[in-house]
Formats: C-alpha cells, sequence, structure tokens
C-alpha cells in the first residue's frame, strides 16, 4: 500500500503532465490492435480497459503503474520469503524496490515496464519454486508467463534466453530435458501468435524499429560507463544489498541460475554498448530479496539496523531527480547540483535542464492551445478540410487527447505512420497546419506556405523547443504521389 500510495500521492500533486509515452499508449489504447510498430498489444489492452472505468485523465492514466509499484513491493518481500528471509529481510527488500532511482521512474507513468518488472519476478519465482519441488511441470506455468511477457514487450525474450543458459551452466540443467519444457514452449509461443501474426502481416515493423533504435537512437554506452550506470540507476547505496545478492544466488547451489542468468545479461549489456541501464532492471528486485536474505543471516540487528537507516536515507536523497515532487525550477537546480549526466539517446536534442523522463511531461498543454489557435483563426472552409502535421507520436498524441475539436493529425513516426494513412486524401485536398517541419521541405510540397508561430516551452527536451509553426497550401502532389511518398518518410524509431 506504502508503494501505491507514494505513487499516487505524487501525481495528485500535478506530476508535471503526462509524459511523452503516455501521450502515445492513451492513442494507442483507443485504436486496439494485436500489436504496433514499437510494442506488442498487452499494455495498450490494459489502459483501455482502466480508461474505460477511470477514463484519461492524468491520475487515472497512471492508476495502473501506482499498482504495479505496490504489487512490486509485496512480491520483492514475498521473494526474499521465498529465499528464506524473515520480516527484516522482507521490508527492506520491500522498500528498496519502492524507492530505488529506475523503478520510481517505472512506477510513476504509464508504459510496458511497470508490467514488464511482475513478469520478470514472477518468471523467476516458477523457475526457484520449480527447482525447490524438483517438478519440470512448472515449465507451462513458466510458459504462460513468458507467452504474456511476450504480449507486453519483446525483450522477453532476453530474459528466457538468460535463464535457460543459466540452467545448462548449473546443476539445475536436469529440469531443462523433459516434455514439460517443450510444453511450457507451446504455451508461451500460443499466446504470443497474435502479435506474431500482426508482424508478418505487416512486414515486421518492430524488427526496423529495433534496428533504427539501435544504430540512430540509443547513445553508445562504453564498457565502464555501462557498469557505473548499473550503479546509478539503482542508486549507489544499495549496492552492498544487491552485490550481497549476486553473491548470495552464485553461492548457493539451488539459486545459481539467478546469478548466472544476471551476468548473462549484463555482459550482453556491456557487449551491445546499450545505452540503457533499465533494460535488465526485472531481475534487480530478485537480488534485492536474496541480498536482504544475506544480510539478515549474515549480521547482527545493530548492523542490520544501521545499514537499513543508510539505505532509506540514501534512496529518499535522491527522489527529486527520479520523481516530480519538486517545482521545475528547484529540480533543475537539485540535478545541476548532483552533476550526473542522465542522456541516453543521440543529439544534442536530447539534452535539458530536467532529466528527460521530467522533461518530456511539460510544454503540452501550450502547444496544443497555440495550435488550436492558429486552426481557429482558418476561414471554416479551410478548417473543414484542415490536417494538423506532427513531428512524434509525443506531439500526435497531444492533439488528440488534450485538443478539442481539432482536425485529424497525421505523423510519420512509429505506428502513426500507420494510422495516418486514412487522412491522406485529406491532406491532398486541404490545409496543413505543419509543427516543427523545415520550410523549405514544406515549400517542396505546398504552393502557398506561411510561418504563423513559433512553439517555445521551458525545461522540456530541446528538441521540442522553438519548434516552427506553419500554414501550408496548395498542395502539390496527386494523392497517389503523396501516397508514395509518405510510405517513404516513416519514421520507425
Amino acid at each position: 500500500m506504502g508503494a501505491f500510495a507514494l505513487q499516487m500521492t505524487v501525481n495528485l500533486m500535478g506530476g508535471y503532465g503526462y509524459f511523452i509515452d503516455e501521450l502515445y499508449y492513451v492513442a494507442c489504447a483507443k485504436r486496439l490492435a494485436w500489436g504496433y510498430v514499437d510494442h506488442p498489444p498487452l499494455a495498450p489492452f490494459l489502459l483501455r480497459v482502466n480508461m474505460s472505468v477511470l477514463g484519461d485523465g492524468l491520475v487515472a492514466v497512471r492508476f495502473l503503474p501506482a499498482v504495479c509499484a505496490g504489487l512490486a513491493a509485496y512480491g520483492c518481500g514475498w521473494l526474499a520469503a521465498l529465499f528464506g528471509g524473515g520480516r527484516w529481510a522482507q521490508a527492506v527488500a520491500a522498500v528498496t524496490v519502492v524507492l530505488s532511482p529506475v523503478f520510481l521512474v517505472f512506477f510513476d507513468s504509464f508504459s510496458m515496464n511497470g508490467f514488464e518488472m511482475l513478469l520478470w519476478m514472477a518468471a523467476v519465482a516458477t523457475l526457484l519454486i520449480m527447482i525447490r519441488k524438483d517438478d519440470p511441470r512448472l515449465w507451462v506455468v513458466f510458459g504462460g508467463i513468458a507467452g504474456v511477457g511476450l504480449l507486453n514487450k519483446h525483450t522477453m525474450v532476453t530474459l528466457g534466453l538468460a535463464l535457460v543458459l543459466g540452467l545448462l551452466l548449473t546443476p539445475a540443467r536436469r529440469l531443462l530435458f523433459n516434455r514439460w519444457l517443450l510444453l511450457g514452449g507451446v504455451v508461451a509461443f500460443t499466446i504470443f501468435l497474435p502479435n506474431l501474426w500482426w508482424q508478418w502481416s505487416n512486414g515486421f515493423p518492430s524488427l526496423e524499429f529495433y534496428r533504427n533504435a539501435s544504430l540512430l537512437k540509443n547513445l553508445p554506452s562504453p564498457p565502464l560507463k555501462t557498469l557505473a550506470d548499473q550503479l546509478l540507476f539503482v542508486n549507489p547505496v544499495v549496492f552492498p544489498l544487491w552485490g550481497a545478492g549476486l553473491y548470495f544466488v552464485l553461492r548457493e547451489k539451488q539459486y545459481r541460475f539467478v546469478g548466472a542468468a544476471y551476468l548473462i545479461l549484463l555482459t550482453m549489456l556491456v557487449v551491445s554498448q546499450q545505452s540503457r541501464p533499465d533494460r535488465m532492471a526485472g531481475l534487480y528486485p530478485v537480488l534485492f530479496a536474496a541480498g536482504a536474505t544475506f544480510w539478515e543471516r549474515s549480521f547482527g540487528s545493530r548492523v542490520r539496523m544501521a545499514y537499513a537507516a543508510v539505505l532509506v536515507v540514501g534512496l529518499l536523497a535522491l527522489v527529486p531527480m527520479f520523481l516530480p515532487v519538486l517545482p521545475p525550477e528547484q529540480a533543475s537546480r537539485f540535478v545541476g547540483f548532483i552533476g550526473i549526466d542522465t542522456q541516453m539517446e543521440r543529439g544534442e536534442g536530447k539534452r535539458a535542464e530536467l532529466p528527460q523522463w521530467l522533461a518530456d511531461r511539460f510544454g503540452w498543454e501550450e502547444l496544443v492551445a497555440q495550435v488550436t489557435e492558429i486552426y481557429e483563426a482558418l476561414p471554416p472552409e479551410e478548417r473543414a478540410r484542415a490536417v494538423i502535421a506532427a513531428p512524434s507520436y509525443g506531439h500526435a498524441g497531444a492533439f488528440e487527447l488534450l485538443g478539442e475539436g481539432l482536425p485529424p493529425v497525421i505523423s510519420a513516426h512509429n505506428t502513426y505512420h500507420m494510422w495516418s494513412r486514412e487522412h491522406l486524401a485529406r491532406a491532398a485536398n486541404g490545409v496543413v497546419i505543419a509543427v516543427g517541419w523545415d520550410e523549405d521541405a514544406l515549400n517542396e510540397t505546398f504552393g502557398d506556405v506561411r510561418r504563423v508561430g513559433t512553439y517555445t516551452c521551458d525545461y522540456c527536451m530541446s528538441w521540442r523547443n522553438d519548434m516552427s509553426l506553419h500554414v501550408a497550401r496548395q498542395p502539390k502532389p496527386s494523392l497517389a504521389e503523396l501516397r508514395e511518398g509518405w510510405e517513404l518518410s516513416k519514421h520507425y524509431e
């Protein structure tokens, strides 16, 4: 309840506004499908159910992530009990998963990440119980969890691979060679099949998205920085806990596969030079639980209580950097004082006074209000055939969610590229309000291009600041030419 209350309280206080991805997830939830360019269908489906009950307001959208926070805290405490930990271990493990930086971010806005955390924990717990009971029939349960995990986020496959390799490297390999593993694989494949069919039907767009994200979006990270980021985004004060947990699971034969899986995922992260320390965050609650159990068994009550106090103080000290609990100007000064480089994506446009998980919550209402004024200033006959051209799924989602009475939105970014096809006929015969488009490029496509304003925002990511606003008329290409050009303009990243 404490984890749920923390997240909901922050959002009731304001939460700075919708995060850029939340605007997109709401759009996906209103267009349910078996797949999307950049993610599978489970998270939008759950959001759609949530929205049907609570609506699409900011607090309502963040209800499910707060629930995930509460379940993660409970699950981490339960894992500590599964490792043999008592009340101290369970409490410390639960508090740590609530207050560690990466999990504060995961549970503060709607995304796939909160659900992924729970599914990774459930998958590991199933294997722990399977080994303890020596019951390979639990592969069917594992397969069900893996299948649901793949419907939530394709990175579930990396966890499955790491766990299977971890089992192969340990005495627990005996549980691999039986029909139950095959049956579990069939269960996982069957659950995942609808998304696989969608991918095949649409030319496997997610493969293009992942390739582009790796080559064009994610900032390359040297090995030492990759390792340092693991310490930072979990919080350095937590290292004695999860470090002890890693030692504990590597030492105990029945748990060794967990440690092996962690080292495999870490090696994959280092070798690939990925700048996303959250890619393996789902295993840390397991290490928290194991580490808390080790501390409880190895140290006296005074040492344990002293470390628990240091742990809580150290975790709370970084909260303003990862949760919107301070006014933005104070948060900016705090981030500057800490002096940590939080950039994880390529380009100078990916910098701001605040970390991206906070900066991308600013400016949406102001942008929508400014574009609404431009739209309402058009003559009635032009309003009837107008289209808004948005530079990203966040901008497009903002116009749809926050812009009452605005015309259809088109964007070449991710799944919006597919959704926009139905509005191309309107764009070929109407007026386009272009947000953030290059004027020279607009002049190549339209006979009459007029700049009508500039959008600015404080504290947002720099690439979203100082965006030009144009009204473009007299489209030059025919509808067929526009459709052909649109397919070439897709931006999967």
